[in-house]
């Protein structure tokens, strides 16, 4: 049986990384927003990096994160 503190310190490192990822992606997606939209090239950058990060927010969600982001198409 695992050890009760060393679950605990895993369990605290995922809602660390996934807290992180949330709200990185938050900026990411703040600073799409404030681009003009003739910065093609840097949209498309900034738009990808939010996707790789959605991407992992589902993984580690078991595809809730996708269900619930009002920014995703499966929200629709």
């Amino acid at each position: 049986a695992p050890v009760k503190g060393k679950t605990y310190g895993i369990y605290d490192q995922v809602l660390e990384r996934v807290n992180h990822l949330y709200f990185q992606r938050l900026r990411l997606l703040a600073e799409l927003d404030s681009l003009d939209r003739e910065d093609g090239a840097k949209r498309a950058a900034l738009e990808l990096d939010a996707a790789e990060i959605a991407a992992q927010l589902d993984a580690w969600s078991g595809g809730v994160f996708s269900r619930l982001d009002s920014n995703s198409p499966l929200h629709e």
